[in-house]
């Protein structure tokens, strides 16, 4: 009754590089409830990795792809991964785009990173309608404080990272509810 994705964000934009798996979001599909969920798992964690030492949890998608990051997940935190999808460094902004942007509501220092990083400027403090590059940047962010829209906690660091992945998320399952089949 219960379907869990793994969404892999993967940073593979070196050359020769097979990259890490800098977002590992798990999207259980809960049928008996009729509710999503959402798991991150935090990327600096140290984990036994199959085959391996103990290393970084996002060290096992460089050591063996998603197939022993799905393994590492299992047998460290007692889940069974149903389904698997990576979302490479350049895909992300493409899904973004496709789905006519993302808005969001930024901070002035959030604002002011995607500017300098994305390449576009014009993101400024308070509601924004991102292009797929800015919320690409937007979801990479953790050296500044994120403050949760909805109930006005402070998350810093990776912790404010991952709840920025997740807004991100949270907010494209909303607005897929209005997108048609075809363009999903």
């Amino acid at each position: 009754m219960v379907t869990n994705i793994l969404l892999l964000g993967v940073d593979d934009y070196m050359p020769n590089d097979p990259g890490r798996s800098d977002s590992l979001l798990m999207v259980s599909l809960d049928r008996r409830h009729q509710k999503l969920k959402m798991t991150s798992f935090m990327r600096d964690t140290y984990v036994s990795i199959p085959g391996y030492n103990m290393y970084k949890l996002n060290t096992a998608y460089f050591l063996g792809g998603a197939p022993l990051q799905v393994k590492t997940i299992e047998k460290n935190f007692s889940v069974d991964i149903d389904r698997y999808i990576i979302i490479d460094f350049s895909a992300f902004p493409k899904i973004i785009d496709a789905l006519g942007g993302i808005t969001l509501e930024l901070s002035a220092d959030e604002a002011a990173i995607i500017n300098k990083e994305s390449g576009e400027t014009g993101a400024v403090e308070g509601v924004n309608h991102l292009s797929g590059k800015q919320a690409r940047y937007f979801s990479r962010i953790r050296d500044y404080k994120f403050t949760d829209k909805t109930t006005g906690e402070v998350f810093y660091n990776d912790y404010g990272r991952i709840r920025r992945q997740q807004y991100v998320m949270d907010t494209l399952v909303a607005e897929f509810k209005n997108v048609d089949a075809g363009k999903i």
